[in-house]
């Protein structure tokens, strides 16, 4: 069966769809053992405080005033402390947290240095943090701490960090924090429970592509397309690793987001690579099969991922230009897997395919010579 919109030959030249692949696996390696990975406390345990503020209005605030301002974590229960919980910012007073906060320095910078807040979390939980800045919209801005180890943050530890910041910063007006506080049972438990997940999802698509397609090669057309997809899972991760995003519940989301578009992708050229051989019979080449399959549904996969990923696209320019880093730590890896689907569908499953049937032919054949 001939194609009138493509004619390229995919399997000549699968050598070199591995070589690209190789390839962008050993960048990702590089940046992976130069860097390391950043795992989110989603799957270590720990906590994450978050604070939206803005420059204060009104009257001239003054390190009384900050004192009695409206930043705390007073409400917060102890029963929130394994899991998430929103601190409640009413109703604060110096003497409604404990600890001596003499020892901070207030300045009227509007501007907030890292290092400073580095500084006060460290000195009052004794835990080292990550500090990350970022703008949003009608001029407010967030405020990011990320405590590193495995405990979750108590909640004398939130109230005394929110007052010291407070006071550190007087020209500033904060709103309550955000509080992620997750003990490393959790996150260990939360980390298995995905991880089945993925491969749950990956055993259940070999039996059914192996189900489906039975009469061209049943379990090795559907094994074709896992290896195509679990090279999409790797690509996505490096993308992870090279865009410094946290392995999270957002990394989760995405592998399996990705797992079923590329699957579905794969499943459209399997299912022409069918079609195919019924129409051209026993006599046509696996290769010369694959060939006409993958041309005849080119049109509509890069169709589709264009269309998908020009969407996902404008996603990513308008979480970067807002500052919405958690949205852009979603859809910019989103978007290298769509990129990535497309690439290992059109170009990866159906020479994988080709190579063992062809193998498995010759197996047959040397065998009936005996």
């Amino acid at each position: 069966m001939k194609n009138t919109q493509f004619n390229f030959d995919f399997i000549s030249r699968s050598k070199t769809f591995w070589l690209i692949s190789v390839g962008a696996v050993a960048i990702g390696l590089i940046f992976l053992i130069s860097f390391g990975v950043d795992v989110g406390i989603g799957f270590t345990g720990g906590a994450k405080l978050d604070y939206v503020y803005t420059e204060a209005h009104g009257a001239d605030v003054s390190e009384t005033d900050v004192s009695e301002a409206d930043v705390s974590a007073a409400d917060v229960s102890e029963a929130d402390i394994s899991g998430s919980y929103d601190a409640s910012p009413a109703d604060v007073s110096p003497d409604s947290v404990s600890g001596d906060l003499s020892w901070v320095e207030p300045t009227n910078s509007t501007e907030i240095n890292p290092s400073d807040i580095s500084a006060i979390v460290e000195r009052i939980s004794g835990r080292s943090a990550e500090v990350e800045l970022a703008d949003r919209i009608e001029g407010e801005k967030l405020l990011s701490i990320g405590l590193a180890g495995h405990e979750a943050i108590s909640q004398d530890d939130v109230q005394t960090i929110t007052r010291a910041i407070a006071e550190k910063y007087p020209a500033l007006s904060f709103s309550e924090p955000t509080v992620t506080s997750r003990g490393p049972s959790v996150g260990k438990e939360f980390f298995l429970k995905c991880l089945v997940a993925v491969l749950v999802a990956a055993a259940l698509m070999i039996v059914y592509v192996g189900f489906r397609f039975k009469k061209i090669g049943g379990y090795r057309a559907g094994t074709s397309a896992v290896i195509a997809v679990l090279h999409d899972c790797v690509m996505v991760f490096f993308a992870f690793v090279i865009f410094r995003f946290p392995i999270d519940d957002n990394f989760i989301a995405v592998i399996l987001t990705i797992i079923g578009y590329s699957m579905n992708a794969t499943i459209i050229i399997f299912d022409r690579i069918r079609e195919n051989r019924r129409l051209l019979g026993p006599k046509a080449g696996f290769a010369q099969i694959a060939n006409d399959s993958i041309n005849g549904t080119m049109g509509r996969t890069v169709n589709t991922s264009l269309c998908t990923g020009l969407a996902v696209l404008s996603v990513v320019i308008i979480s970067v230009v807002y500052g919405l880093e958690s949205i852009t730590a979603f859809a910019l890896p989103m978007l290298v897997g769509i990129l990535v689907g497309c690439y290992s569908s059109v170009c990866l499953s159906g020479p994988i395919w080709v190579a063992w049937e062809e193998k498995s032919a010759e197996k047959k054949r040397l065998a009936a010579k005996k």
